[in-house]
């Protein structure tokens, strides 16, 4: 994927229309993440057989369990979904010319929906699903997991400078952007590590579901228990370093008067991140049930929005008439 020309998006005007298909994949996206953690939740990988794409080999299967409607389900909203953002990125390269950003972030999202799909037909073609508990599918789960980020990202990034053409860079000091450069890679560091290790301990609290918050936790210490109960502990360490190291991250843009206006943003990445661990206590205090599950996924998904936002306000303005 080209990269701009310029480091800034041109003067053409904002198109409404592409706004609005802009937002929509965004919202479709989210469902479709959440209806995919459902579908390894539910154990309803395998519904659809070890058929990719098709289900059990058809277009339209003759239903036989609640696992192939599950399953079968996020088959449709995925190809709807990769249909969708493809769509979208032909119709940027009509509307928007080679050096604007949004038609680049357009092609980066194609990018991430495209090996999203193909991660998926690994799992199901190799039969990583339901109740298998190998290493090869923690790794596929959470680069699974890591890439839903990535592709949040792109479309973040996208629909924010759809909705700002003509943005331009701010005219940061060198030493200054050096700075926030760093702050930002340390950022995406974090959340692929959180992105890893919570596709790790998804798929054990699925796998190896317990009585009580004490049996789990004999578990998690138990030497003899499968590495997939031995690591999810991991995955609280690093959610609490995120929420730690975003807090620095915000308090550092809000004294920074030359991005200060970054304030609200980032007060919003502060209070998703403390609710998200809230969240995470919550979820671990109950033994992981499946509908708490979902809303710490979704919650993740924001706060990687949120902070994509915050990474593009910093580097860029919008244009002023």
């Amino acid at each position: 994927m080209p990269k701009p020309t310029k480091p800034s998006t041109t003067s053409q005007p904002a198109n409404k229309k592409y706004q609005s298909l802009a937002m929509f994949n965004m919202m479709f996206t989210l469902f479709v993440i959440v209806w995919g953690a459902f579908v390894r939740a539910s154990h309803s990988g395998a519904g659809c057989g070890a058929h990719w794409p098709l289900c059990n080999g058809e277009i339209n299967p003759t239903i036989q369990s609640w696992e192939m409607i599950i399953e079968y389900t996020h088959r449709l909203t995925s190809g709807l979904l990769l249909l969708g953002i493809w769509g979208m990125y032909i119709f940027a390269r009509k509307i928007y010319q080679k050096n604007n950003l949004t038609r680049y972030w357009a092609g980066w999202t194609a990018i991430a929906i495209t090996i999203e799909a193909l991660i998926g037909a690994v799992l199901v073609l190799a039969k990583l699903v339901e109740y298998d508990a190998s290493a090869g599918r923690a790794a596929i789960v959470g680069l699974h997991l890591v890439n839903t980020f990535f592709l949040m990202a792109c479309l973040s990034a996208h629909f924010w400078f759809a909705k700002n053409p003509g943005a331009t860079r701010f005219n940061l000091t060198k030493n200054l952007n050096t700075k926030w450069v760093a702050r930002f890679r340390s950022g995406v560091g974090i959340i692929v590590l959180v992105g890893l290790t919570g596709g790790i301990a998804a798929l054990g609290n699925t796998l190896f579901p317990v009585a009580t918050l004490a049996e789990g936790l004999a578990q998690d210490l138990d030497p003899n228990s499968n590495f997939l109960l031995r690591l999810r502990m991991l995955h609280p360490i690093f959610g609490f370093s995120m929420v730690l190291y975003f807090y620095w991250f915000t308090i550092k843009i809000s004294g920074q008067e030359e991005i200060a206006h970054q304030h609200k943003t980032a007060q919003g990445l502060k209070i998703m991140c403390f609710a998200q661990l809230l969240i995470g206590f919550v979820n671990l205090g109950l033994k992981a049930p499946v509908t708490l599950q979902l809303i710490h996924l979704f919650m993740s998904q924001i706060i990687v929005v949120i902070f994509t936002l915050c990474w593009v306000q910093i580097r860029y303005k919008k244009k002023t008439y």
